[in-house]
């Protein structure tokens, strides 16, 4: 069954509370991320200081939270969103996290655009249901 692994209840993104802050932020259900990767990135409602809070505990999910795509996607929401700006965001980040960025999983779904990702679990979805 295609589930997403991450859950609906988020706990990596918990500790950032600047995601309450509007119902624009309100984390859907994964794995389909990459939409609201580029609201947290595109919002005026955060400062760059919260954008790279959320990016710092997107990337611990990844981590911790094995067989997770969206989290990967919300990743590469931002990404696109960002172009060039992003990797300033990364910049910011403390150690650890800027080290996560480096990971192969985290550079491979960045290679993924949005509609490979999508068309491939659409792919899944019907060989699911026969």
């Amino acid at each position: 069954m295609l589930m997403a692994s991450e859950g609906h209840r988020h706990y990596p993104l918990r500790e950032v509370k600047a995601l309450r802050r509007s119902a624009e932020l309100l984390i859907p259900l994964g794995p389909y991320l990459d939409d609201w990767g580029a609201i947290v990135a595109k919002s005026s409602v955060l400062s760059d200081d919260e954008r790279a809070e959320v990016l710092s505990q997107l990337l611990q999910g990844c981590k911790k939270i094995p067989g997770q795509t969206g989290y990967f996607r919300a990743i590469a929401g931002m990404a696109e969103a960002l172009g060039g700006k992003f990797s300033r965001l990364v910049d910011s980040l403390p150690k650890s996290s800027r080290a996560l960025m480096k990971d192969r999983n985290v550079v491979q779904h960045l290679g993924i655009s949005q509609g490979s990702f999508e068309g491939s679990m659409a792919k899944k979805i019907r060989a699911e249901l026969g």
